[in-house]
């Protein structure tokens, strides 16, 4: 065999060779006392025939798709030394088809995991791209607000040294208070955004897959989505742990599929607000239940909701209910149900009603006791 999506086992030869060219010209069986003949007419080069005898083959059957020769069967000697008839050719032939098409296939499958990793390597790039906005503009403000504070309290300090007074010194007392009150209050939700990041960094490099803490995901990307939505007003997050929550899996890629769930949750909510010109709070609850032998997660929102023509396509490769100008921001659904699905062999599926919310449930195996 050559090419790509060789195996470990197969003997490669390079698609240059000058066997491989010759089958390449003229796509049919060749047996050893044929190519030793053409050598003789110079019609095949003696790299060709010497390795046949090197490799002891006596007929070599092209396995051809279209006009691309993607490698061949090498027989050596039949039993007793009897020639090959051209029944057993036909045969070989029909073989080397099924063994083209096999090859073919696993080239397509090889490809298509490639297409995979590097459609979810984006999309967690397009993830952390959405997240470092949201969270740099919430950093932003805080620093704006600090620095507007500190430019009050320089003015009051200014006035306050120029007078030399006693006259309104209780006033701009309590006023600098006030306003360093309000300085605490950003630092600390400063320091909270920066504790979220590390939190969330952290999970990115546990690449690893083990026995972890289902709840410990669910916390990191509830407290990075509530830092990212901090100024969304009139939406909260609740959490709720029933029962044993450790699974076996990749902390990262958990922590990933829940924080776009949520983001999902988020922009549902926003939606259902503009859409519907309706502004009763946003509500998202997580539960996290300890099931016989499963975890299951479960995140509902009072969102817009799916419509129903839209819900059998939520699952397929680049479909998306949002906006062009807020789509590709996070994991597409195809992504998710992959890692959950093929990645954790676990189980998400949801139930939504167009313009009363969403469900989305995850199912993981529950780690076996002594892992």
């Amino acid at each position: 065999m050559f090419g790509r999506g060789r195996k470990a086992g197969a003997q490669p030869i390079e698609p240059g060779h000058s066997l491989v060219k010759y089958l390449s010209r003229r796509p049919e069986p060749l047996l050893l006392e044929e190519a030793e003949s053409l050598l003789k007419d110079s019609e095949i080069k003696s790299e060709a025939v010497e390795f046949m005898r090197r490799k002891g083959y006596t007929l070599v059957v092209p396995s051809v798709r279209g006009k691309e020769v993607l490698g061949f069967i090498g027989l050596g000697p039949k039993p007793e030394l009897e020639v090959y008839t051209e029944d057993d050719i036909y045969v070989f032939k029909i073989l080397s088809k099924q063994a083209a098409l096999a090859i073919e296939n696993s080239i397509y499958l090889e490809e298509f995991q490639k297409a995979q990793e590097k459609l979810y390597q984006a999309d967690k790039l397009a993830t952390l791209a959405g997240m470092a906005q949201g969270v740099s503009h919430q950093i932003n403000n805080r620093l704006q607000v600090l620095l507007m504070i500190t430019e009050d309290l320089s003015d009051v300090l200014r006035r306050r040294r120029e007078s030399l007074s006693g006259e309104g010194l209780e006033q701009d007392i309590d006023y600098c208070l006030k306003d360093l009150s309000r300085m605490e209050i950003n630092i600390n939700h400063a320091a909270q955004i920066v504790s979220s990041i590390l939190l969330y960094a952290a999970a990115e490099q546990d690449k690893e897959y083990k026995e972890i803490e289902a709840k410990t995901a669910v916390d990191t990307a509830v407290r990075l989505v509530k830092v990212k939505h901090y100024e969304a007003k009139g939406c909260e997050i609740e959490v709720e742990a029933e029962g044993q929550s450790r699974i076996y899996g990749c902390r990262a890629d958990i922590t990933d599929v829940l924080v776009n769930l949520l983001e999902n949750s988020y922009d549902a909510i926003e939606r259902r607000k503009v859409e519907l010109k309706d502004e009763a709070e946003g509500r998202i609850k997580v539960n996290i239940k300890g099931l016989k032998d499963k975890v299951r997660i479960e995140i509902k929102d009072n969102g817009i909701g799916i419509k129903a023509e839209n819900q059998k396509k939520i699952f397929a490769p680049f479909y998306t209910t949002k906006s062009s100008a807020i789509s590709g921001k996070g994991l597409g659904m195809y992504v998710i149900k992959k890692i959950i699905e093929e990645n954790h062999k676990g189980r998400i599926w949801f139930k939504s009603e167009y313009k009363k919310g969403a469900e989305f449930y995850i199912e993981l195996p529950m780690a076996k006791k002594g892992l």
